[in-house]
């Protein structure tokens, strides 16, 4: 049998491998996290602090401008302009993600506005029933160490913002470690987290790209993993 999750998925189906490693030959994860996801958001709320003030904020006035935060996706700090039905440029078509620019000013107050918006942030994931779920769990870069009698196929996009690359790439670490037998990981430039291209800071709803499914196929149908 061959498991395939992706995001959240990728949490579960190596946990269902690892119970059943009689009955699973095959598991592919794309989109997948190493750690638990409610850490990696966690991880995400604190490191956008400290990359607002160290990196972000380019001329080093405590504020963020839109400019300033567009180069660097993974912040999450725009989302796009509703009210431009089609803008080919970048900067326009992006606005404050709701409730970052309290004073409506346009810019971010790293201390006064983005260090609250945190907490708030914060506040949200420890009350939400399903961060919490996932808070009790075991990381997945721990729970593949079962996952010793499994082939395994990781499919990772390059400009995927939720569960990034690095998380991909440790995952390979750790299984090459283990010196896991059969493991592969394959990274698609330009693709976000639903395998579909991504435009600037916007990760695009879509259809998972031909190619990847087509990597996916021949991984399967090579004779000592197919079914």
């Amino acid at each position: 049998m061959t498991l395939i999750g992706r995001s959240e998925g990728a949490v579960i189906v190596p946990r269902i491998a690892s119970n059943q490693p009689q009955d699973v030959k095959n598991v592919i994860l794309l989109g997948a996290s190493s750690q638990t996801l409610y850490d990696l958001v966690v991880e995400k709320i604190n490191r956008n602090i400290l990359s607002a003030r160290n990196h972000w904020d380019s001329n080093k006035d405590g504020h963020l401008s839109i400019k300033e935060t567009i180069i660097h996706p993974e912040a999450g700090l725009t989302v796009p302009n509703a009210s431009l039905s089609s803008d080919n440029d970048l900067l326009s078509s992006q606005q404050w993600y709701p409730g970052i620019d309290t004073n409506n000013d346009g810019m971010i107050n790293i201390d006064a506005e983005l260090v609250p918006f945190a907490s708030i942030l914060h506040s949200q994931i420890e009350s939400d029933p399903w961060y919490q779920s996932h808070k009790h769990i075991r990381p997945t870069i721990e729970t593949i160490e079962n996952l010793a009698t499994q082939n395994i196929l990781i499919l990772q996009g390059e400009k995927d913002i939720q569960t990034t690359i690095d998380q991909a790439l440790l995952l390979e670490q750790k299984l090459t470690e283990l010196r896991h037998n059969d493991h592969t990981l394959i990274t698609y430039p330009g693709l976000g987290h639903t395998f579909y291209p991504a435009k600037g800071p916007n990760e695009l709803l879509g259809p998972i790209q031909e190619y990847v499914l087509a990597d996916l196929y021949t991984w399967l149908k090579d004779p000592d993993r197919d079914d």
